[in-house]
């Protein structure tokens, strides 16, 4: 089918940040500083050397270099449930999160909780792409991590973990192929993720929070058994994975056109009606047949086609929960005049959802004074902290429940 070959150049916005799958199955990365020796790296892991550089595939483990990344082996990175000490108010847990993939997580857990004291908890479900427990872009900024930070200073215990395409990539595409869907990706995950929590005499309530793919989603895992007291939707949408991206790239096309780019905008109005057509069809393809047509980065249209299998506006309305929708204005990924506006149509009627839109901030709910697409990309590459007053947000939310 011509269109889906096309396809694979729309498709790239919504993905934008970070790549499907890993590169390979690893575990934990270490990106060498000046200064670093292969030795000390392995020590402060509990690994030989050797051990290390056999991992790691190194033919000279006496030459690492500044930038390099150094691979550590997931059962070397936390031991489970052995609390570390970050300040007076947060210890740090490593946990692992079950599943056919396991991976690794941290529960950040403000000091004093017990089962005498419990503390709500909050389990944060990434974005889209192969991302670490950090939500990691471009090294140096952090959101879930922050995220994690400011909450669990604030009284509230936090789960953060790998994803598993992030540290079973290449396993996952071997083994699922044209049928890896969300539910391997995401939503599984974020299930026995919910387990834990729920079965923690520590945590009093369990809320999930997801950002873009994950709050897409987050209805689906509720449903699915999450059973969570309420849901915190940052930069999401309740259009399905296929509407988003042609929100996207309709929204490219206006771009190329204000630039005067008439020739390449003319042709992408072509493509992009192509597409409409081709996702008017998607739901009623066989799995065999969606299966039949790659798109890029490893996915097929079955990826595609689940998502308007379980339509996340469907799942909204069927469910009667505390939700907070967050979302920045200045996000060129995910417009809020389409997508917050598509949740406030949807559910405005309900007291118990709260919307809220931050002036000046982007995707990542960081500070942005971007009015082009190029100048938000840009920003993403400059150091940055999600802003306080959101964070503030969310904490307020939770214990006002």
């Amino acid at each position: 089918m011509k269109i889906v070959k096309r396809f694979v150049i729309l498709v790239m916005l919504f993905l934008i940040t970070a790549p499907v799958f890993s590169a390979s199955a690893v575990g934990y990365v270490h990106t060498v500083q000046a200064g670093d020796v292969l030795w000390r790296i392995a020590q402060a892991h509990g690994l030989s050397w050797e051990e290390l550089a056999a991992y790691n595939g190194l033919e000279n483990p006496h030459l690492i270099t500044v930038g390099q990344r150094i691979y550590i082996p997931l059962a070397h990175v936390y031991m489970e449930y052995v609390a570390v000490q970050i300040n007076e108010s947060t210890l740090e847990y490593g946990v692992q999160i079950g599943g056919a993939w396991p991976v690794e997580g941290i529960l950040t857990l403000p000091a004093g909780a017990d089962a005498a004291r419990p503390v709500p908890g909050v389990i944060l479900v990434h974005g889209a792409g192969a991302m670490d427990r950090d939500g990691t872009l471009f090294e140096h900024n952090r959101p879930l991590y922050d995220i994690a930070r400011f909450l669990s200073v604030h009284g509230i215990a936090v789960l953060r973990y790998d994803k598993a395409n992030y540290i079973h990539g290449a396993e996952m595409l071997a083994h699922y192929g044209p049928s890896f869907t969300v539910w391997e990706e995401t939503i599984e995950p974020a299930l026995y993720a919910a387990r834990l929590l729920h079965a923690d005499p520590r945590i009093s309530h369990v809320y999930l929070l997801g950002h873009h793919l994950g709050a897409m989603v987050a209805p689906r895992i509720h449903a699915a058994g999450g059973n969570f007291d309420g849901l915190i939707l940052m930069a999401g949408t309740p259009l399905t994975l296929g509407e988003v991206v042609l929100a996207q790239n309709w929204q490219a096309h206006d771009y190329m056109w204000e630039q005067g780019d008439f020739q390449t905008a003319a042709h992408l109005s072509y493509l992009l009606m192509e597409m409409e057509d081709f996702l008017y069809t998607l739901p009623a393809l066989s799995a065999e047949e969606a299966q039949a047509l790659p798109f890029d980065r490893g996915l097929y249209a079955y990826y595609f086609r689940d998502f308007a299998l379980h339509p996340t506006d469907v799942l909204l309305q069927e469910m009667n929960i505390p939700m907070l929708i967050l979302q920045g204005a200045n996000d060129f990924q995910m417009p809020f005049e389409i997508h917050f506006e598509a949740y406030h149509a949807l559910l405005r009627e309900r007291e118990n959802v709260r919307f809220t839109i931050f002036p000046g901030i982007n995707h990542f709910f960081m500070p942005s004074g971007a009015n082009t697409v190029q100048a938000a990309l840009d920003e993403y590459t400059f150091p940055s902290r999600v802003c306080t007053f959101v964070l503030q947000n969310i904490v307020e939310w939770v214990f006002s429940r």
